[in-house]
């Protein structure tokens, strides 16, 4: 089972479509060659200069989240796809539809865990 979790990551990371619209559910212009990383950011401290809500976590803008969605439906077939950022907030990744896409709930869990932690 974590074999096939990490091979679905990558692939999901590659970008390579494993169900039928996720290249069209990935939003515009969401090539990474346009969003760089800081170096200050490692995945395995807390960003430090991110904004945060009073709950801690960094802030995310709902009108991004909901303009995603709805010019980006989930993909058929994926009852439990989650937004994912392409290149996280924590990694300075810009909070708009650009660098959002569809990803199945495990994978996103999977992807999240490697950017955080590296594991």
């Amino acid at each position: 089972m974590r074999r096939t979790s990490a091979a679905l990551l990558a692939l999901a990371i590659a970008g390579s479509t494993l169900f039928p619209g996720w290249v069209e559910a990935r939003g515009a212009g969401s090539s990474s060659s346009g969003v760089r990383s800081s170096s200050s950011h490692s995945s395995l401290i807390r960003c430090s200069s991110c904004p945060r809500d009073s709950k801690g976590r960094i802030e995310r803008s709902q009108e991004a989240v909901h303009e995603f969605k709805r010019t980006h439906p989930k993909p058929a077939g994926c009852d439990k796809c989650e937004v994912d950022h392409v290149v996280p907030l924590s990694k300075r990744g810009p909070d708009t539809p650009a660098n959002m896409q569809w990803l199945p709930h495990d994978v996103h869990r999977e992807k999240t865990k490697l950017e955080l932690y590296g594991k």
